[in-house]
């Protein structure tokens, strides 16, 4: 009989064992699908780039099948002798077109990128599958959103306008026109009526979802708006400003209410990119090229705290369903989650090798998707990189290498050197 448990308990811990195999392999082919897509003939090589540094008895599992691609006379192909430099919080890259802004869904379940291309693409979150791309802009498009209910998306152009989409069936249902310049920014109402833009022209305009009719123009930046937000209850609405200035404005009568320049500490001194709002009204967050974020009290337009630690201008940023968290996007090419309760920097994402010019967060907070000029979408799961150690680079335009397996060459991203053999191809 003791004999009888003994066994089973080694029975357990191999199908345990194997099912984390399993989840190891799930996640590796997860994070290569994007590639695979294109060139499925690539798995092994993939997979092993990505396993090679999993735990035994995974890795001895790749063995046999690397001794023979490595055999006399079997065909050359590329493997890593360093990891690679990327988040553990990464889940799947979504590619695209130079991506410069995105959004998600209501649901959570499909997420739009705004492309240098003038095109918007909509992607499936579970498979990375693209749904459809949506065509009629003449020039580059700079943001979009999602309507409330899921239903329409509207994208922001530097052609000078601004266009609704039926979500479902990709067809452009209305173009707005009146911005006499690019067109940087938009936001929707929480109650889907009426959309706000920000433009090169420094004004910020108030549409009729339903007619396409402007509704009134906000007049009084200084310098070009960047971007815009509404608050929760859709009663006011808040502007970034490439003065480094922020705007609130009553949504109603289109007056501005207060002017967010730091009084009470010091402001940005640079371009302000990008502006959220708590999911109380209570705080506003800004992102400045400055390379800092900053959360602003609005009852009082006083500076609430300073966050720094990006090395390259803040394009981006996002607010988690509970307040707790803000995510930025930068052009150090990573992204940073900060606890908004104490301040400090809780943890860095990399992986993108372009910049990453814009973030959103999921209507549940459990994952972040990213855009960047890298043609990249990259989705994040929080939870995840809470749990993992904070992982710098991208601070340079090497941030990886393969080598090829006799030695004798290397790739560095799209280009070869030749090499010698390292003395101790392990290290």
């Amino acid at each position: 009989m003791a004999a009888r448990r003994v066994v089973q308990l080694i029975d357990a811990d191999a199908e345990i064992e194997r099912l984390e195999a399993l989840e190891t392999f799930r996640q590796a082919f997860r994070r290569e699908a994007h590639a695979l897509r294109e060139q499925p003939e690539l798995l092994w090589q993939q997979l092993y780039n990505r396993l090679q540094w999993a735990d035994a008895p995974l890795s001895e599992r790749l063995t046999p099948e690397l001794e023979r691609r490595i055999s006399p006379g079997a065909r050359p192909w590329i493997h890593r002798y360093t990891r690679l430099r990327e988040s553990e919080a990464l889940v799947r890259t979504l590619t695209g077109h130079n991506v410069l802004a995105c959004s998600v869904s209501p649901d959570g379940t499909w997420i739009v990128s705004a492309n240098a291309d003038g095109t918007l693409v909509i992607c499936d979150t579970l498979t990375g599958a693209e749904r459809a791309v949506l065509t009629g802009h003449t020039h580059q498009l700079l943001a979009c959103a999602v309507s409330p209910d899921g239903t329409w998306i509207v994208s922001a152009s530097r052609d000078n306008t601004l266009k609704i989409w039926d979500a479902s069936t990709g067809a452009e249902q209305r173009t707005l026109t009146g911005h006499s310049d690019i067109v940087n920014g938009c936001a929707v109402s929480p109650d889907g009526t009426w959309i706000v833009s920000a433009s090169n022209d420094r004004t910020l305009k108030i549409w009729d979802v339903a007619t396409g009719v402007e509704l009134r123009t906000l007049t009084g930046h200084k310098n070009s708006v960047r971007g815009c937000a509404v608050s929760p209850d859709g009663t006011w609405i808040v502007s970034a400003s490439a003065g480094g200035v922020l705007g609130i404005w009553d949504a109603a009568t289109g007056a501005e209410r207060a002017t967010l320049t730091g009084a009470t500490l010091y402001g940005h001194t640079d371009f302000v990119n990008a502006c959220a709002v708590s999911p109380d009204g209570t705080w506003i967050v800004s992102a400045s090229n400055d390379n800092t974020l900053k959360i602003w009290d609005v009852a009082t337009g006083s500076e609430r705290a300073n966050f720094t630690g990006h090395t390259g201008w803040v394009n981006g940023c996002a607010v988690s369903p509970d307040g707790t968290w803000i995510a930025s996007a930068s052009r150090d090419r990573s992204l940073k989650i900060w606890d908004t309760v104490s301040g400090p920097e809780q943890r860095t994402l990399t992986g993108h090798t372009g910049w990453v010019a814009d973030c959103a967060v999921s209507p549940d907070g459990t994952w972040i998707v990213s855009a960047s000029w890298d043609d990249t979408l990259k989705i994040w799961d929080v939870a995840t990189g809470a749990e993992q150690r904070t992982l710098t680079g991208h601070t340079g335009t090497v941030w990886g290498c393969a080598v090829s397996p006799d030695g004798t060459w290397i790739e560095l991203m799209s280009s070869r050197v030749e090499t010698q053999p390292p003395s101790n191809p392990s290290s």
